[in-house]
């Protein structure tokens, strides 16, 4: 690559970084780690670049200078053939990517996967009993926290599958009251939010009729 390739390029992705430098300002989610935002910062160069192409007047003054030399071949970068082309080409990639995604989540690869390698396809017991557990009935579950030997049930509306982040948000949460023929004693909150490693078990108890798991 040479000089004036270089410049151009870094010319070229500068906004894209600026771009979502800006945005995770006001997003308090998981940053992401660099790979992630340099790739997102360069798609967001590219969406950029591609509504300046389309304006016809603001492309005709900065279009000399994003002119480089590529295998002896002039080329414009914000050539509006250019970038319909690598549109596409991320189109493509995209769906490529959902549907083997979608494939990687079907219970039919998960068998094919467990019968060749003899393990599962799940990072890790969580995550697999995770998805086992949203898919369970309605999402009601009865669950324990450690040290404590009262017992609980609620729904499952979120479920985290980050192995960093491993907690569940519960709806409709109440307490079995052993000592009164297990009735259920409602506690006095919109939710429950337990983290993995605070609870000593969770059943899965379906058939309870709510019906409203995400």
């Amino acid at each position: 690559m040479n000089i004036e390739m270089l410049v151009v390029t870094i010319i070229f992705i500068i906004p894209g970084f600026i771009i979502t430098g800006i945005k995770h300002n006001f997003n308090v989610r998981d940053k992401g780690n660099g790979l992630d935002r340099t790739i997102e910062s360069i798609l967001s160069s590219l969406l950029l670049y591609t509504i300046i192409a389309i304006i016809g007047n603001i492309r005709n003054n900065i279009s000399p200078f994003f002119k480089i030399t590529f295998s002896g071949q002039k080329i414009n970068l914000l050539s509006i053939k250019l970038l319909l082309y690598i549109w596409i080409i991320i189109l493509i990639s995209v769906l490529l990517g959902w549907f083997f995604g979608k494939i990687s989540k079907s219970e039919s690869w998960g068998n094919y996967y467990s019968n060749i390698f003899k393990r599962s396809h799940y990072r890790s017991v969580w995550n697999e009993v995770n998805e086992t557990v949203l898919k369970c009935g309605d999402g009601g579950v009865e669950f324990k926290f450690k040290g404590n030997n009262q017992r609980y049930v609620g729904y499952i509306e979120i479920a985290s599958d980050y192995d960093s982040a491993r907690e569940i948000y519960l709806t409709d949460v109440s307490l079995i009251d052993e000592d009164n023929n297990n009735n259920l004693v409602p506690l006095n909150a919109e939710g429950l939010l337990a983290k993995y490693d605070s609870l000593d078990y969770i059943i899965c108890s379906p058939g309870k009729g709510k019906g409203n798991t995400k």
